[in-house]
Protein backbone atom coordinates (compact mmCIF):
# COMPACT_ATOMS: atom_id res chain seq x y z
CA UNK A 1 0.00 0.00 0.00
CA UNK A 2 1.15 3.32 -0.92
CA UNK A 3 1.28 6.40 1.84
CA UNK A 4 -2.44 7.13 1.04
CA UNK A 5 -3.50 10.29 3.23
CA UNK A 6 -6.32 10.40 1.69
CA UNK A 7 -7.82 6.91 2.66
CA UNK A 8 -6.52 7.04 6.40
CA UNK A 9 -8.35 10.84 7.07
CA UNK A 10 -11.65 9.20 5.81
CA UNK A 11 -10.95 6.35 8.16
CA UNK A 12 -10.44 9.23 11.11
CA UNK A 13 -13.26 10.96 9.85
CA UNK A 14 -15.54 7.80 10.55
CA UNK A 15 -14.69 7.91 14.22
CA UNK A 16 -15.96 9.42 17.21
CA UNK A 17 -14.07 12.46 19.13
CA UNK A 18 -12.70 11.25 22.04
CA UNK A 19 -12.52 13.56 25.26
CA UNK A 20 -8.58 13.48 26.74
CA UNK A 21 -8.13 14.06 29.95
CA UNK A 22 -5.48 17.00 31.51
CA UNK A 23 -2.31 15.60 32.51
CA UNK A 24 0.53 17.55 33.88
CA UNK A 25 4.50 17.37 32.96
CA UNK A 26 5.82 17.25 36.65
CA UNK A 27 8.02 19.81 36.30
CA UNK A 28 9.64 18.89 33.24
CA UNK A 29 9.31 20.34 29.81
CA UNK A 30 7.54 17.86 27.08
CA UNK A 31 9.07 20.12 23.89
CA UNK A 32 11.78 21.04 22.80
CA UNK A 33 10.84 23.56 19.94
CA UNK A 34 14.05 24.76 17.73
CA UNK A 35 13.11 28.32 15.98
CA UNK A 36 14.96 28.97 12.61
CA UNK A 37 15.87 32.60 12.43
CA UNK A 38 17.91 35.15 10.84
CA UNK A 39 16.53 38.21 11.28
CA UNK A 40 16.37 39.83 14.86
CA UNK A 41 13.48 41.80 14.89
CA UNK A 42 11.86 38.80 14.11
CA UNK A 43 13.46 37.54 16.60
CA UNK A 44 11.94 39.67 19.22
CA UNK A 45 8.38 39.35 17.74
CA UNK A 46 8.57 35.49 18.06
CA UNK A 47 9.60 35.15 21.62
CA UNK A 48 7.07 38.21 22.57
CA UNK A 49 4.54 35.89 20.43
CA UNK A 50 5.35 32.67 22.89
CA UNK A 51 5.65 34.70 25.99
CA UNK A 52 2.24 35.99 25.49
CA UNK A 53 0.81 32.21 25.18
CA UNK A 54 2.21 31.73 28.77
CA UNK A 55 2.29 28.00 28.66
CA UNK A 56 5.10 25.78 30.86
CA UNK A 57 6.02 21.78 29.25
CA UNK A 58 7.45 23.75 26.16
CA UNK A 59 11.17 25.33 25.82
CA UNK A 60 11.77 26.97 22.75
CA UNK A 61 15.38 28.29 21.54
CA UNK A 62 15.94 30.67 18.44
CA UNK A 63 18.21 28.53 16.12
CA UNK A 64 20.83 31.74 14.76
CA UNK A 65 24.11 31.55 12.88
CA UNK A 66 27.43 32.66 14.15
CA UNK A 67 27.41 36.24 12.48
CA UNK A 68 23.58 36.41 14.32
CA UNK A 69 23.58 40.06 15.93
CA UNK A 70 22.58 38.80 19.34
CA UNK A 71 22.08 42.46 20.77
CA UNK A 72 19.69 43.47 18.34
CA UNK A 73 17.05 40.43 19.35
CA UNK A 74 16.61 40.89 23.11
CA UNK A 75 16.11 38.79 26.45
CA UNK A 76 15.53 35.60 23.39
CA UNK A 77 17.06 32.19 23.91
CA UNK A 78 19.64 31.67 21.55
CA UNK A 79 21.34 28.32 19.83
CA UNK A 80 24.29 29.75 18.33
CA UNK A 81 25.49 27.44 15.84
CA UNK A 82 28.90 27.73 13.98
CA UNK A 83 27.28 28.13 10.33
CA UNK A 84 28.88 31.61 9.23
CA UNK A 85 25.04 32.52 7.99
CA UNK A 86 24.85 36.11 7.06
CA UNK A 87 21.35 37.00 5.06
CA UNK A 88 20.67 40.37 4.42
CA UNK A 89 17.45 42.74 4.33
CA UNK A 90 17.73 43.07 0.49
CA UNK A 91 17.86 39.29 0.10
CA UNK A 92 14.89 38.73 2.31
CA UNK A 93 12.68 41.18 0.11
CA UNK A 94 14.03 39.83 -3.30
CA UNK A 95 13.46 35.86 -2.27
CA UNK A 96 11.12 36.48 1.30
CA UNK A 97 13.27 33.28 2.28
CA UNK A 98 16.42 31.16 3.09
CA UNK A 99 15.01 28.18 2.00
CA UNK A 100 17.36 26.47 -0.66
CA UNK A 101 20.55 27.20 1.55
CA UNK A 102 23.35 25.12 2.74
CA UNK A 103 23.39 27.20 5.97
CA UNK A 104 20.12 26.88 6.68
CA UNK A 105 20.08 23.01 6.97
CA UNK A 106 23.50 23.12 8.76
CA UNK A 107 21.81 25.24 10.99
CA UNK A 108 19.39 22.48 11.02
CA UNK A 109 21.26 20.06 11.57
CA UNK A 110 23.23 21.97 14.96
CA UNK A 111 19.62 21.62 16.37
CA UNK A 112 18.82 18.11 15.66
CA UNK A 113 22.15 17.38 17.47
CA UNK A 114 21.28 19.73 20.44
CA UNK A 115 18.17 18.13 20.62
CA UNK A 116 19.44 14.90 20.69
CA UNK A 117 21.36 15.57 24.01
CA UNK A 118 18.44 17.80 25.68
CA UNK A 119 16.02 16.07 28.02
CA UNK A 120 12.54 16.34 26.22
CA UNK A 121 11.19 13.42 24.79
CA UNK A 122 9.31 15.26 21.71
CA UNK A 123 11.42 17.49 19.20
CA UNK A 124 9.90 20.14 17.25
CA UNK A 125 11.40 22.47 14.83
CA UNK A 126 9.62 26.21 13.14
CA UNK A 127 10.15 29.02 11.49
CA UNK A 128 10.18 32.45 12.74
CA UNK A 129 7.52 33.14 10.65
CA UNK A 130 4.83 30.65 11.70
CA UNK A 131 2.05 31.21 14.60
CA UNK A 132 2.82 27.98 16.55
CA UNK A 133 -0.31 27.47 19.37
CA UNK A 134 2.16 26.05 22.12
CA UNK A 135 -1.02 24.71 23.96
CA UNK A 136 -2.06 23.07 21.43
CA UNK A 137 1.86 21.51 20.39
CA UNK A 138 1.26 20.32 23.77
CA UNK A 139 -1.78 18.18 23.48
CA UNK A 140 0.08 16.82 20.19
CA UNK A 141 2.87 15.17 21.94
CA UNK A 142 1.03 14.12 24.59
CA UNK A 143 -1.12 12.44 22.29
CA UNK A 144 1.41 10.66 20.48
CA UNK A 145 2.98 9.34 23.79
CA UNK A 146 -0.41 8.08 25.32
CA UNK A 147 -0.57 6.32 21.73
CA UNK A 148 2.86 4.74 22.30
CA UNK A 149 4.18 6.13 19.33
CA UNK A 150 7.71 5.56 19.91
CA UNK A 151 9.30 6.92 16.87
CA UNK A 152 7.11 9.33 15.30
CA UNK A 153 7.64 12.08 12.39
CA UNK A 154 4.86 14.34 11.98
CA UNK A 155 4.01 16.90 9.98
CA UNK A 156 2.34 17.56 6.98
CA UNK A 157 3.46 15.93 3.92
CA UNK A 158 4.81 16.36 0.72
CA UNK A 159 7.36 14.23 -1.55
CA UNK A 160 10.98 14.78 -3.48
CA UNK A 161 13.41 12.25 -4.95
CA UNK A 162 16.79 13.06 -3.98
CA UNK A 163 20.38 13.17 -5.28
CA UNK A 164 23.24 12.03 -2.48
CA UNK A 165 25.99 13.34 -3.93
CA UNK A 166 24.91 16.77 -4.13
CA UNK A 167 22.03 16.89 -1.38
CA UNK A 168 19.57 18.04 -4.51
CA UNK A 169 15.78 17.56 -4.49
CA UNK A 170 14.49 16.23 -7.65
CA UNK A 171 11.06 15.10 -8.69
CA UNK A 172 8.75 16.73 -6.65
CA UNK A 173 5.08 15.61 -5.65
CA UNK A 174 1.97 16.72 -3.44
CA UNK A 175 1.60 12.87 -2.69
CA UNK A 176 3.99 9.33 -4.13
CA UNK A 177 2.22 8.38 -7.33
CA UNK A 178 2.92 12.11 -9.16
CA UNK A 179 6.56 11.98 -7.08
CA UNK A 180 7.21 8.75 -9.06
CA UNK A 181 6.25 10.05 -12.19
CA UNK A 182 7.86 13.60 -11.95
CA UNK A 183 11.19 11.46 -10.47
CA UNK A 184 11.27 9.52 -13.63
CA UNK A 185 12.13 12.49 -15.70
CA UNK A 186 14.93 12.79 -13.56
CA UNK A 187 16.11 9.15 -13.89
CA UNK A 188 15.04 8.52 -10.31
CA UNK A 189 14.16 4.96 -8.91
CA UNK A 190 13.24 3.57 -5.90
CA UNK A 191 16.58 0.73 -5.57
CA UNK A 192 18.70 3.64 -6.94
CA UNK A 193 22.39 3.10 -5.63
CA UNK A 194 23.41 6.03 -2.94
CA UNK A 195 25.55 7.75 -6.01
CA UNK A 196 22.41 8.37 -8.19
CA UNK A 197 18.61 10.03 -7.66
CA UNK A 198 16.53 7.58 -5.20
CA UNK A 199 12.80 8.19 -4.32
CA UNK A 200 10.39 9.35 -3.76
CA UNK A 201 10.74 10.32 -0.32
CA UNK A 202 8.31 12.17 1.98
CA UNK A 203 8.98 14.73 4.27
CA UNK A 204 7.58 17.08 6.55
CA UNK A 205 7.04 20.44 5.72
CA UNK A 206 9.11 23.39 7.76
CA UNK A 207 7.17 25.60 8.87
CA UNK A 208 6.54 23.15 11.63
CA UNK A 209 7.50 19.23 12.20
CA UNK A 210 7.28 17.28 15.02
CA UNK A 211 9.95 14.08 16.09
CA UNK A 212 9.94 12.01 19.29
CA UNK A 213 13.14 12.31 20.65
CA UNK A 214 14.31 8.85 20.01
CA UNK A 215 14.17 8.75 16.48
CA UNK A 216 16.09 12.16 17.22
CA UNK A 217 18.40 10.42 18.76
CA UNK A 218 18.92 7.12 16.14
CA UNK A 219 19.09 9.87 13.33
CA UNK A 220 21.73 11.99 13.99
CA UNK A 221 23.96 8.72 15.21
CA UNK A 222 23.52 7.03 11.56
CA UNK A 223 25.72 7.42 9.03
CA UNK A 224 23.59 8.92 6.15
CA UNK A 225 22.67 11.56 8.54
CA UNK A 226 26.45 12.46 9.59
CA UNK A 227 27.11 12.84 6.21
CA UNK A 228 24.74 15.57 4.85
CA UNK A 229 25.73 17.09 7.73
CA UNK A 230 28.67 17.69 6.17
CA UNK A 231 28.14 18.21 2.77
CA UNK A 232 29.31 22.17 1.68
CA UNK A 233 27.69 24.06 -1.40
CA UNK A 234 24.60 23.70 -3.57
CA UNK A 235 21.04 24.41 -3.53
CA UNK A 236 19.59 22.57 -0.36
CA UNK A 237 16.08 22.28 0.47
CA UNK A 238 16.78 21.24 4.95
CA UNK A 239 13.36 19.94 5.41
CA UNK A 240 13.96 17.51 2.82
CA UNK A 241 17.35 16.78 3.44
CA UNK A 242 15.73 15.82 6.73
CA UNK A 243 12.96 14.07 5.61
CA UNK A 244 15.56 11.51 3.89
CA UNK A 245 17.47 11.13 6.77
CA UNK A 246 14.63 9.89 8.69
CA UNK A 247 13.36 8.00 5.73
CA UNK A 248 16.84 5.98 6.41
CA UNK A 249 16.11 4.58 9.43
CA UNK A 250 13.91 1.38 10.40
CA UNK A 251 10.08 1.40 12.22
CA UNK A 252 9.26 5.16 11.71
CA UNK A 253 5.59 6.19 12.12
CA UNK A 254 4.50 8.85 9.71
CA UNK A 255 1.73 10.96 11.70
CA UNK A 256 0.00 13.02 9.46
CA UNK A 257 -1.40 17.14 10.63
CA UNK A 258 -4.65 17.93 9.09
CA UNK A 259 -4.46 21.07 6.52
CA UNK A 260 -7.29 22.79 8.89
CA UNK A 261 -5.06 22.68 11.94
CA UNK A 262 -1.53 23.58 9.83
CA UNK A 263 -1.89 26.56 7.36
CA UNK A 264 0.64 26.95 5.06
CA UNK A 265 -0.28 30.33 4.05
CA UNK A 266 -2.43 33.29 5.20
CA UNK A 267 -6.13 32.68 5.74
CA UNK A 268 -8.93 35.25 6.18
CA UNK A 269 -10.77 32.95 9.19
CA UNK A 270 -8.85 30.64 11.91
CA UNK A 271 -10.70 28.59 13.80
CA UNK A 272 -8.47 29.06 16.60
CA UNK A 273 -10.18 25.96 18.62
CA UNK A 274 -7.83 23.35 16.47
CA UNK A 275 -5.18 25.90 15.06
CA UNK A 276 -1.65 24.24 15.31
CA UNK A 277 0.03 26.23 13.24
CA UNK A 278 0.09 29.08 11.26
CA UNK A 279 2.55 30.34 8.17
CA UNK A 280 2.66 33.99 7.46
CA UNK A 281 -0.15 35.19 9.28
CA UNK A 282 -0.42 38.88 9.38
CA UNK A 283 1.52 40.13 12.24
CA UNK A 284 -1.43 41.88 14.11
CA UNK A 285 -3.52 38.85 13.97
CA UNK A 286 -1.18 37.02 16.38
CA UNK A 287 -2.08 38.22 19.43
CA UNK A 288 -5.83 38.24 17.92
CA UNK A 289 -5.07 34.50 17.91
CA UNK A 290 -3.18 34.04 21.07
CA UNK A 291 -5.90 35.43 23.38
CA UNK A 292 -7.91 32.87 22.35
CA UNK A 293 -6.20 30.39 23.89
CA UNK A 294 -7.04 28.55 27.32
CA UNK A 295 -4.18 28.37 29.38
CA UNK A 296 -2.11 25.01 29.57
CA UNK A 297 0.66 23.82 31.66
CA UNK A 298 1.66 26.14 34.47
CA UNK A 299 0.59 25.55 37.91
CA UNK A 300 -2.34 27.52 39.23
CA UNK A 301 -0.27 30.93 41.50
CA UNK A 302 2.77 29.85 39.08
CA UNK A 303 5.11 32.61 36.84
CA UNK A 304 4.35 33.02 33.71
CA UNK A 305 5.87 30.50 31.67
CA UNK A 306 6.46 28.07 34.50
CA UNK A 307 6.90 24.07 33.85
CA UNK A 308 4.59 21.69 34.99
CA UNK A 309 0.99 21.78 36.26
CA UNK A 310 -2.14 20.71 34.73
CA UNK A 311 -3.19 21.11 31.12
CA UNK A 312 -6.85 21.55 29.86
CA UNK A 313 -9.20 18.81 28.79
CA UNK A 314 -8.98 18.26 24.92
CA UNK A 315 -10.54 16.21 22.34
CA UNK A 316 -8.94 14.10 19.47
CA UNK A 317 -9.29 11.38 17.29
CA UNK A 318 -6.57 8.95 15.23
CA UNK A 319 -6.45 6.47 12.70
CA UNK A 320 -3.26 4.42 11.57
CA UNK A 321 -2.25 1.92 8.88
CA UNK A 322 0.89 0.25 7.74
CA UNK A 323 2.71 1.31 4.80
CA UNK A 324 4.92 -1.05 2.36
CA UNK A 325 7.06 1.49 0.19
CA UNK A 326 10.40 0.18 -1.17
CA UNK A 327 12.33 3.20 0.03
CA UNK A 328 10.33 2.88 4.15
CA UNK A 329 11.43 -0.10 6.05
CA UNK A 330 8.71 -1.29 8.03
CA UNK A 331 6.68 1.74 8.46
CA UNK A 332 3.14 3.22 9.73
CA UNK A 333 1.12 5.84 8.77
CA UNK A 334 -1.35 7.78 10.94
CA UNK A 335 -3.66 10.89 10.93
CA UNK A 336 -4.20 12.58 14.62
CA UNK A 337 -6.03 15.26 15.55
CA UNK A 338 -6.50 17.12 18.27
CA UNK A 339 -8.96 20.53 19.36
CA UNK A 340 -9.83 22.52 22.69
CA UNK A 341 -13.75 22.20 21.90
CA UNK A 342 -16.24 20.89 19.69
CA UNK A 343 -17.24 24.00 18.38
CA UNK A 344 -15.31 26.12 16.19
CA UNK A 345 -13.37 29.51 17.72
CA UNK A 346 -13.12 31.40 13.96
CA UNK A 347 -11.01 34.53 14.49
CA UNK A 348 -11.03 36.89 11.39
CA UNK A 349 -7.66 38.23 10.12
CA UNK A 350 -7.75 41.18 7.88
CA UNK A 351 -4.73 42.18 5.96
CA UNK A 352 -1.43 40.34 4.76
CA UNK A 353 1.80 38.88 6.36
CA UNK A 354 4.54 41.59 5.81
CA UNK A 355 7.56 40.03 6.82
CA UNK A 356 9.46 43.28 7.60
CA UNK A 357 6.89 45.47 9.18
CA UNK A 358 6.68 44.19 13.06
CA UNK A 359 4.75 45.60 15.88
Amino acid sequence: MEFNTDAIISDANRLPWSRAPPFECGGASLVLLGVMSVLPHRVRFAQRMYAAQAVGCVRHVFVVGARFNASEAGPAPLLVTDEDEVVTASHMRRHSTINSRIGTWRKLASFMRFAAAAPEPYVARADDDVFVSLPLLIQYAHRMSVLGLARVYAGVFEWFNFRESSLEAVGFGYNYGTSVHTGKRHGCRADAPPHECSGPYPFAKGPLLLMSAALVRDMVSSAPFRTYAAASGGVVHDDVVLGVSVAKRPSVTYLRIRRNAWHDRTQRTYDSARLLAAHKIPWDCVARVAATLPPSGAPRGAPRGAPGGPSRAAYSRHACRPMRLPNLANASLCVLESRWNLTPTPVRCEGRFRPFHVA
